[in-house]
């Protein structure tokens, strides 16, 4: 299974998540999302963000990187994929 996305709804307010092919939540993610969330982005700018998220993280999981060293040459191969794979 790869990544996605998850609908939550907490205190009221709607918002996402992005679980990892493992069934976990991505907390990296999770803190970001909370942030928009804090700062009052809309419910579909957040649900828009997770999206791209999500396949983000497909991307690292599928070239097995650490998202905290990402740099130019993976950015630069991440938009490679984006547009030329079929992300399955």
């Amino acid at each position: 299974m790869n990544p996605r996305t998850q609908r939550i709804k907490q205190d009221g307010y709607v918002s996402w998540l992005v679980i990892d092919s493992s069934g976990r939540i991505v907390q990296p993610v999770r803190k970001y999302l909370k942030y928009l969330q804090n700062i009052e982005s809309s419910p579909n700018t957040i649900r828009s963000y997770a999206g791209h998220l999500a396949k983000f993280w497909q991307y690292l999981e599928k070239r097995d990187l650490d998202w905290r060293r990402v740099g130019f040459k993976e950015l630069s191969s991440y938009m490679t994929w984006l547009r030329y794979s079929d992300r399955n």
